[in-house]
């Protein structure tokens, strides 16, 4: 168990009273998180831990040296998603509070592309969504919805599927490719944008955003090169989880309320921490590469900050005793 402090992006903006200032400042501070280390790995190849619920339980894929497998962790206890026979891959990307898990999967005989598939108390159900040459899948929700997108197009196509009722809805309109969905149907996902310069050169690319309520909201992570902000995860508070890439490597982040905290894992290789999903505890999932070279999941914790909730009171009394004075 390792106490980290996340370094510090954003402030609030100025407020009048100069006590006020102080403690509004030090509340909007980079969130400090704790990190527990996922031990033991289920395999030395490639560990990626993807999403976990609010009772813990994690789920992502590692590589065994054959192929790609999927887990399931809780307490210290691992459980391996194997698929059927002649699973060649099967990756689990996201996990709701009822235990569904969602994520993409291929085997010998569909090896030219990928299914989505939904792991329900044991039962693995499959689908793809609308194209027969591959479906990349994100998250899925407490309604049991599960995004995903087809690469389809000059930039691919999304969708919600919702397995019990086996409809399937393509995100016609919306210019976004789903990592994750909350309760609400909040998105989080990346955006392709387009620009013409003034001698008609004509660029493009992709950046991080929500989609909430018919409207778009950009995600900026300070540093992060051009394009290299990739969100996975958004809990029904609307914060989002992700990676991205500066001129050291990968780092993780959380964007809330309109702040930054960037997580860089104890231990970790710099530039190798990689955060994916969150859940409504505002916990996030994620790995780095140690100076051995073994890939390490965690879980990282925000941890409260007991002064700040004693200089915002402080600063409430200092603004009231300021305005008795001049009443």
């Amino acid at each position: 168990m390792h106490l980290y402090f996340a370094r510090p992006l954003q402030t609030l903006a100025r407020v009048s009273s100069a006590l006020l200032l102080v403690s509004f400042a030090q509340a909007a501070a980079a969130t400090p998180y704790r990190f527990d280390d996922l031990l033991p790995a289920p395999a030395a190849g490639v560990f990626k831990p993807r999403d976990l619920n609010d009772a813990g339980l994690v789920v992502g894929g590692y590589d065994d040296g054959f192929r790609r497998r999927g887990f399931l962790y809780q307490d210290g206890f691992y459980t391996t998603v194997l698929g059927n026979t002649g699973t060649l891959a099967i990756e689990p990307r996201g996990v709701n509070d009822a235990g569904q898990v969602a994520g993409y999967y291929t085997d010998l005989v569909l090896s030219s592309y990928s299914l989505g598939f939904l792991l329900d108390r044991g039962t693995l159900s499959l689908f793809n969504g609308a194209e027969p040459w591959g479906t990349d899948i994100g998250g899925i929700n407490n309604v049991g919805q599960i995004v995903g997108w087809n690469p389809i197009g000059l930039f691919g196509a999304g969708f919600i599927y919702t397995p019990a009722s086996h409809q399937l809805a393509r995100l016609d309109g919306i210019d976004l490719l789903p990592a994750d969905i909350n309760d609400a149907g909040d998105l989080v996902g990346r955006q392709q944008y387009y620009i013409v310069s003034d001698d008609g050169t004509f660029t493009t690319g992709v950046r991080a955003a929500t989609y909430e309520d018919g409207s778009y909201h950009l995600i900026d992570v300070p540093g992060a090169q051009q394009d290299q902000v990739l969100p996975y995860g958004i809990n029904n508070a609307g914060a989002v989880s992700g990676s991205f890439i500066d001129a050291v490597g990968s780092h993780g982040f959380v964007f809330e309320d309109g702040r930054v905290s960037v997580l860089d894992a104890p231990g970790a290789v710099p530039g190798t921490t990689q955060v994916f999903g969150i859940n409504n505890r505002g916990q996030v999932a994620g790995f780095f590469v140690d100076d051995e070279g073994m890939t390490r999941g965690f879980i990282a914790s925000p941890v409260p900050e007991p002064t700040s909730a004693a200089l915002m009171l402080v600063g409430l009394v200092g603004l009231g005793l300021r305005l008795r004075r001049r009443s």
